[in-house]
């Protein structure tokens, strides 16, 4: 029950966020950073008025704002006002790129070798192998034997459907069990510099039921330091960026990635850094990124406009033909294997799910552009045959048809029309919204 004492208390936290905001952002806040302060209250005033401890207030994914753009947005805090919104950038306006598309052969190598799953090698009778199920569980077993396809006049195939290897897995398990599947739920275990990524820092259920493996390059790089031969005598400097610290390290494993990510980050201009954040100015980070073969990752956005992400191919399948169809997971799988605050939960109404699903397809059931792997954003596919810089504020998807594991880099990184004030102004603002939010939950616990 809303009793005065309560309402009195929800306006006290509300006004103690817009100080905390107004205190720490000074004279950064520009004419648009005051015009997106002033769009979410009174949006956020709007929708509390009937009951400010309504959770759904702070449900941000739950009903996303459709911007006349195109761009799917948190509605109360997704659109900085006043930003160009197109799905695809050309690339070559990031020259800060460039390091990374050079080196791209020798940071495929460094990962491949760390990683220590080759496909042709990695899932050969016998290995031990990690299985993902849908509903976002996982265990582990062997490989008992790949199960060939069969043709429609009964003979077989040897595993293949027009050229693309198209097998399914019988997977042993410790109590003896086995169980066929498909080969977007089966990966190698690898080695123990992977193992323990994957422990320690494991990525959303929700993405790694559809066959994606997302994790920090700062994580990586940190582990490989941990888990190698050459343990690290340095101390960080004190106020240094972690980032900073980790690509900085001479010796050891990723030696290519550390000399690249160094000089990525010396070209990027001034503006594409500051603020607090560790890896060029993101609010999210610098990642390694992997798509098992046969899978797809469900259409989704990323609920903000202000950040655009890049994509740096480091090995791709060579396959350039789907085999077997992979449907993306529908909303109801992905709504019972993502938290509520995750955005990969699905973040588009079933109407526009199923308009970007038929984009996704086709007419002819086939996935729309060229490549075995790529991206699609708002409709528009793009292999990953070249960096891709995209704003997922627009619904994406991404696919690998192929025969082998796509591996990519992935930056995000501050819209390049954002002024350095702006820049540090938002991400005060997320820390400020951050604490907020507690203050909102242990409220509501309290009451």
């Amino acid at each position: 029950m809303l009793t005065a004492a309560l309402l009195s208390s929800y306006a006290a936290i509300d006004a103690a966020f817009w100080a905390d905001v107004d205190s720490r952002v000074g004279a950064a806040a520009t004419p648009r950073f005051r015009q997106y302060c002033a769009n979410f209250r009174d949006a956020w005033a709007a929708e509390a008025a009937p009951d400010p401890a309504a959770s759904a207030l702070d449900d941000e994914v739950a009903r996303p704002s459709l911007l006349d753009t195109g761009q799917f947005v948190a509605r109360h805090a997704g659109a900085f006002p006043g930003l160009t919104a197109r799905p695809f950038w050309d690339a070559r306006e990031f020259p800060w790129l460039e390091p990374l598309v050079a080196a791209a052969p020798a940071m495929a190598a460094e990962l491949a070798s760390a990683r220590g799953d080759a496909y042709d090698v990695a899932m050969a009778p016998g290995r031990a192998v990690d299985v993902f199920f849908e509903d976002g569980t996982s265990d582990t077993g062997t490989i008992d034997r790949r199960v060939e396809s069969s043709c429609e006049d009964g003979t077989s195939d040897a595993g293949t459907i027009d050229g693309v290897d198209a097998s399914t897995y019988d997977v042993r398990y410790a109590d003896g069990e086995v169980e066929r599947l498909d080969r977007s739920h089966v990966a190698p275990r690898g080695s123990a510099w992977l193992r323990k990524l994957r422990k320690r820092y494991p990525w959303p259920r929700a993405l790694e039921a559809t066959g994606f493996e997302h994790f920090s390059v700062a994580r990586a790089l940190a582990s490989a330091e941990l888990c190698g031969n050459q343990p690290v005598r340095r101390q960080r400097r004190r106020g240094a960026p972690k980032f900073d610290f980790h690509i900085g390290a001479e010796k050891g494993a990723f030696t290519a990635t550390r000399a690249a990510l160094r000089t990525c980050r010396d070209r990027a201009p001034a503006a594409s850094r500051g603020g607090r954040f560790h890896q060029y100015g993101s609010p999210r980070f610098v990642g390694y990124s992997r798509h098992r073969p046969r899978s797809v990752l469900a259409a989704h956005s990323d609920l903000w406009n202000w950040c655009l992400t890049a994509h740096v191919p480091l090995q791709m399948p060579s396959t350039p033909r789907p085999g077997t169809r992979v449907d993306p997971p529908s909303l109801e799988a992905q709504a019972a294997v993502a938290p509520r605050h995750t955005r990969s939960g699905g973040a588009v109404a079933a109407m526009d799910r199923a308009t970007y699903a038929e984009a996704l397809w086709g007419e002819e059931g086939e996935r729309v552009g060229s490549g075995a792997a790529g991206m699609i954003v708002a409709g528009e596919a793009r292999p990953w045959t070249e960096p891709l810089v995209f704003d997922t504020s627009f619904v994406h998807s991404a696919y690998n048809d192929g025969d082998a594991p796509a591996d990519y880099l992935h930056i995000d990184f501050y819209h390049p029309e954002l002024t350095a004030d702006e820049r540090r102004a938002l991400s005060i603002f997320q820390r400020c919204q951050g604490r907020w939010k507690k203050s909102r939950a242990a409220l509501a616990l309290a009451a």
